[in-house]
């Protein structure tokens, strides 16, 4: 039996990258637009990640960005590949009009990318 927990696991034992994974949002409501719910999102993600269930190679966290039920994870097959996912999540807040520059959004890994502090670390040990 598939619980509806069971569909968001990703699970490949023979797997050497990554996946893409993004969230659909809910009537575009503009939670994150409060610093008090994104610490929220970026804690979860930090604890995940701390407790090894996680490795975060590139975030960005829009305004509106609060998820509901169905994803569609993509297989990260090569380093061209990884690159356009990041490419593409970082700017997300640029297409949207709110910042010029990706490693302007406060809530965006392109700042760690940049050499900037981030909301939380990322794992770049893919990209040589």
């Amino acid at each position: 039996m598939i619980t509806s927990r069971d569909k968001y696991k990703i699970q490949d034992d023979d797997y050497d990258w990554p996946y893409f994974l993004t969230g659909t949002t809910v009537n575009w409501l503009p939670l994150f637009s409060s610093p008090e719910v994104a610490k929220i999102v970026f804690d979860s993600l930090r604890f995940l990640v701390n407790e090894n269930r996680l490795k975060d190679y590139g975030y960005v966290l829009m305004e509106n960005q609060f998820w509901q039920e169905g994803h569609h994870p993509k297989r990260i097959l090569d380093d061209k590949m990884m690159w356009q996912k990041i490419e593409y999540v970082h700017h997300n807040p640029v297409r949207r009009g709110y910042v010029d520059e990706p490693e302007h959004w406060r809530y965006s890994s392109a700042r760690v990318y940049a050499g900037m502090e981030g909301e939380l670390e990322v794992c770049m040990e893919w990209c040589t």
